[in-house]
């Protein structure tokens, strides 16, 4: 994060934001975002671990997604570090830990496709954290209306049928 001039993204599992709160990485987060770097964070986030997401500088953008399971990051669209090997106790975790780094502008911005996709699907930190401290959905409704025409060739719609869809 001290050398990002763009963007970082860091993708975090259930119990990633722990990795943040050892060592020097919290304070470089921060700090890039106050020198004005986009910094996001895609989370999977835990009741556990929500009050270690508050230490983030509040230019930090989080978000909350069941579907993240992996542990990385992206800098600049330049560079990609993904995480190989997370030891499954949450409190052990470092001891065993290995990355793959990978510097190849085509392959961040594959990565960066990916999330910037994924992105607008996940909830805004402030919603989620409402769902695990409070137990309240906050999420917006979403309904999606397909309709459906029947009808014979060379001639009017004559059956029109609506589908409601309610994702997630």
């Amino acid at each position: 994060a001290n050398e990002a001039s763009e963007r970082v993204v860091l993708m975090l599992g259930e119990y990633g934001i722990l990795h943040l709160h050892r060592g020097p990485a919290l304070a470089a987060i921060n700090s890039a975002a106050e020198r004005g770097v986009k910094i996001q964070i895609l989370a999977k986030l835990h009741r556990r671990t929500i009050r270690f997401f508050r230490d983030l500088h509040e230019n930090v953008m989080v978000r909350h997604s069941d579907d993240v399971e992996s542990q990385g990051a992206l800098m600049d669209n330049e560079e990609v570090l993904q995480m190989l090997n997370i030891e499954s106790n949450p409190v052990g975790r470092g001891k065993e830990d290995a990355a793959l780094s990978v510097v190849s502008k085509q392959f961040a911005i594959s990565q960066a496709n990916l999330i910037d996709a994924v992105w607008p699907e996940a909830i805004p930190f402030d919603q989620a954290e409402k769902r695990f401290t409070e137990q309240q959905i906050v999420d917006p409704l979403r309904i999606e209306i397909e309709t459906i025409n029947a009808m014979q060739p060379n001639e009017n719609p004559s059956i029109a049928i609506q589908i409601l869809n309610f994702p997630g």
